[in-house]
């Protein structure tokens, strides 16, 4: 567990925090306003499930990252659902569907990510 606690929030780790974030947002931007590939709805996951777990790192890295103006875990919340809506409002124009429980699952995905780093972070060495 110190090994992760290092990774998010030592200074040295920084840059490479950001960095991560980054690709990992602008991979979600992507992936989120293209069709949807035959071999991934063939795939048998739940789409809530694909949500969850894509929203979960920028859950986990947002607050590590140190961005101004999201210094506690509830702005964290607020930034990221607020992409979310967005994100989920742009894909109407890509010929893809908006969905209320596909927010709810992005959320849901953004609490745990908020959680772990809260745990990882806060508990006693």
């Amino acid at each position: 567990m110190n090994y992760f606690r290092q990774l998010l929030t030592a200074d040295s780790w920084l840059v490479h925090r950001r960095v991560l974030l980054a690709v990992i947002w602008i991979s979600l931007v992507i992936l989120t306003h293209i069709p949807v590939p035959q071999t991934v709805q063939g795939l048998g996951v739940s789409d809530k499930l694909i949500h969850l777990v894509g929203y979960f790192p920028l859950g986990l890295l947002l607050p590590a990252c140190r961005v101004r103006g999201c210094e506690t875990w509830w702005r964290c919340l607020i930034v990221i659902g607020t992409y979310g809506i967005l994100d989920e409002l742009f894909q109407i124009p890509v010929g893809r569907t908006a969905s209320v429980f596909d927010w709810v699952a992005d959320v849901l995905g953004i609490l745990l990510g908020l959680a772990v780093w809260r745990i990882l972070t806060k508990v006693p060495a």
